[in-house]
C-alpha cells in the first residue's frame, strides 16, 4: 500500500493477553519504497550492481530501500548504529492513523478476518511486549 508492505499475522493469545473470542492479530509496515534521504541515486545503486556483477532485485535485498553513501562514494546498509553516528536517516515510517487506515484496508479486502475497532491501549500493551512500536500495529479481530 503505498510504498510500504503490509502484512499481518494472527498470534496466540498467549503470545500478547487474552483477547476472549476476538483473534489478536499484529500488523508489520515495512518502508518498500527507495528513500533518497541519504544521498544514494538510483544511478548509484545500478553502478554498485554493475560493479558487483549483481541484478537491481539482488541490491535492494542486499541494501535495502535506505542505504547512504559515505564520503568516499561507496553504498553502505543504513543500521540502527549507522542512525545512532549519524552517517544516514531512518526508512519513513507511517503515523498510527495510517497504519489503522492500511490495516482496515487490507482487512476489508482479506475476507479471513474483520475489524472490530481499535483499542488503543491494547496495541499500546501489545506493542510493549512485542516491539516494533512505529513499525507495527495491534488489533483484536474476528476471524
Amino acid at each position: 500500500m503505498g510504498d510500504f508492505d503490509v502484512r499481518y499475522i494472527a498470534l496466540r493469545n498467549e503470545e500478547v493477553a487474552n483477547t476472549g473470542p476476538l483473534t489478536p492479530l499484529l500488523f508489520t509496515f515495512s518502508y518498500a519504497g527507495f528513500s533518497p534521504a541519504n544521498g544514494v541515486t538510483q544511478a548509484d545503486l545500478k553502478a554498485e550492481a554493475k560493479r558487483l556483477g549483481l541484478d537491481m532485485n539482488t541490491m535492494r535485498i542486499i541494501y535495502g530501500s535506505n542505504p547512504y553513501k559515505s564520503e568516499d562514494g561507496t553504498l553502505h546498509v543504513c543500521t540502527v548504529e549507522a542512525i545512532r553516528q549519524r552517517l544516514c536517516k531512518a526508512a519513513p515510517t507511517l503515523p498510527l492513523e495510517q497504519r489503522i487506515s492500511y490495516a482496515k484496508t487490507l482487512l476489508a479486502s482479506d475476507n479471513r478476518c474483520s475489524w472490530v475497532e481499535f483499542d488503543p491501549a491494547y496495541n499500546k500493551k501489545a506493542t510493549f511486549s512485542l516491539g516494533g512500536d512505529d513499525q507495527t500495529l495491534n488489533i483484536k479481530a474476528d476471524c
